[in-house]
């Protein structure tokens, strides 16, 4: 339902986007379209039994240019964390709404269609979908079922900070950063008990790959 209604939103802002592009380059300030990419997000890596994880995100982008070589990019993504836990025999995750918001900084050329820059900025997100589950175990009719972990022992608001580089080749952005999360995934009141160990004092950070196409 979650994916629906983001696939729903992406399609709209594309549609909006492609409306506006009569509009010249050098008329412009603000602009928008949209953002996809994978990240490779990690927690305790000097733990050997937690593995780096792929995942995704994806969303709407939004810029605005500022004078001197500067903007801000921004936007609303829906972003999917996590770490393979072979503890448990799974992958553990989170999926959070962010709010990024980047400085750039690079150089023009091309009638400002093409651009190579360095960005960053703090970034905001809430959790709003989970996939934490704990050890599994049989049943006395042969089903199986797995342990899980409810919203309190999580925290669902995260913050952190990300630097990077990219270039924009007219429409096209790429960009490649390096997330760090401040906080923590665990609620203080949670224990190793109530919990995934990969967990404890930990949280999400890790490198992230973007394509934006902005109008």
């Amino acid at each position: 339902m979650i994916m629906k209604k983001i696939v729903k939103l992406i399609f709209v802002t594309a549609l909006i986007a492609l409306t506006a592009t009569n509009v010249s380059a050098q008329e412009k300030k603000f602009h928008f379209g949209v953002k996809a990419g994978v990240n490779f997000s990690t927690v305790n890596l000097e733990k050997k039994d937690y593995k780096d994880n792929l995942g995704y995100q994806a969303g709407i982008a939004l810029q605005y240019d500022l004078p001197s070589w500067l903007s801000v990019d921004s936007g609303l993504l829906f972003h999917i964390k996590g770490v393979e836990d072979t503890e448990y025999g799974r992958t553990q995750g989170l999926g959070y709404i962010e709010v990024p918001l980047n400085l750039q900084f690079g150089p023009k050329f091309y009638n400002d269609n093409i651009r190579v820059f360095v960005q960053a900025g703090p970034y905001l997100g809430y959790a709003i979908s989970k996939d934490i589950k704990g050890k599994e175990t049989k049943n006395s009719d042969g089903s199986k079922t797995r342990e899980s972990f409810d919203w309190k022992n999580i925290n669902r608001f995260e913050y952190g900070a990300s630097v990077g580089l990219g270039v924009k080749l007219f429409a096209f952005q790429i960009s490649a950063d390096y997330n760090w999360n401040f906080g923590s995934v665990a609620n203080a009141s949670s224990t190793v008990e109530n919990f995934p160990k990969c967990f404890s004092n930990a949280n999400f950070s890790g490198f992230s790959l973007n394509l934006a196409v902005i109008f």
